[in-house]
């Protein structure tokens, strides 16, 4: 089981959800539900041979941006690898000299980022493009020497954002680096996800160990708080150009380290302050992680004119995970 030192808060939530597959921990009831259900048109994404996937990041491409492109993260005995899922087809990411990969967010060009392990537990951002591996080099990146430097969300400019083990600081914070290379650090905040107008979404940890949202405008802005209503604790994962934002409520037990006891958890999406459910049909538990920019060639759901796709991981009641592809209409999510 992968710690929050490991790879963040993020990934912890996902790790307990598939922990619990395994039989490991038992589920804490998260009790009633507050928030409508969300309408939406699900894909359940299974890499084949794997044991359980997770869906973390997703894009549309091509003529009238019908292609989906999915990427996440699948298990089998040998270890956790990355798969970019397009056209019915799952194509493997493996960072070669890894025990680890984690691919979390693609942008309209297939650029892929993310995080690995190395052999030597360094853990590292890495990208991926049609095949082809790098390092990302991030200013002042210690990881090699033991820090951890993840990233978790890639707009299409090629700004990343991500979580860093600041040394000045003695805590993970957040950051966002242009393609350029100009590095900001947001602090007493883990940055998940970025748009295309440079909106961010990450968290803070309070006091008492609870997750509560952060919004941001851009990265020069503060942040504004927000949080599932009636929810312990909110951990948002994604964010589009309209603002809508993605992500999972709880309660988390386990204050910071989730992956000690395994959390109740349910997918949210906020639409600009209202809330909805996003819960796969039959499932004990589901988590909703990327979203991608409305587009006009999906009208699943209620209303007319342009929706967006979600991404997560759900629990059967058999305790398999599974990662699913949500397709949402355009008045779906707001519950309008």
């Amino acid at each position: 089981m992968t710690s929050r030192r490991a790879v963040s808060a993020f990934v912890t939530l996902a790790a307990a959800l598939l922990l619990a597959a395994t039989g490991a921990r038992g589920r804490a009831a998260i009790g009633p539900h507050p928030l409508p259900l969300a309408h939406a048109t699900y894909t359940t994404l299974d890499y084949p041979g794997a044991y359980q996937t997770a869906a973390w990041g997703v894009n549309r491409t091509g003529f009238m941006q019908r292609t989906i492109e999915v990427v996440g993260v699948f298990s089998v005995h040998e270890g956790t690898y990355g798969f970019l899922y397009s056209n019915g087809h799952y194509t493997r990411i493996d960072v070669p000299d890894s025990y680890d990969t984690y691919p979390f967010a693609i942008n309209g060009h297939g650029e892929v980022v993310g995080t690995y392990i190395g052999k030597g537990g360094a853990i590292c951002p890495f990208s991926w493009t049609n095949g082809v591996y790098a390092r990302q080099n991030l200013a002042g990146d210690h990881c090699m020497a033991g820090g951890d430097y993840q990233t978790f969300g890639i707009d299409n400019a090629g700004t990343v954002v991500g979580v860093y083990d600041n040394p000045a600081a003695a805590a993970f914070e957040g950051f966002v680096q242009t393609a350029t290379g100009r590095f900001t650090t947001v602090k007493s905040s883990e940055l998940y996800g970025i748009a295309d107008n440079a909106q961010l979404v990450g968290l803070t940890i309070d006091a008492s160990g609870n997750y509560h949202g952060m919004r941001y405008s851009s990265p020069t802005a503060s942040g504004i708080p927000f949080d599932v209503p009636g929810a312990a604790d909110t951990v948002p994962h994604g964010i589009n150009s309209a603002g809508v934002i993605t992500g999972a409520y709880g309660p988390f037990h386990g204050v910071g380290y989730p992956d000690e006891t395994y959390p109740g958890e349910q997918g949210f999406i906020d639409a600009n302050g209202t809330f909805t459910r996003l819960d796969y049909p039959g499932a004990t538990a589901t988590g909703a992680n990327g979203i991608n920019d409305a587009v006009a060639a999906i009208t699943a759901g209620p209303g007319s004119g342009a929706g967006f796709d979600v991404v997560g991981l759900y629990q059967a009641a058999n305790g398999a995970v599974h990662g699913f592809l949500a397709t949402i209409g355009p008045k779906s999510a707001g519950n309008a």
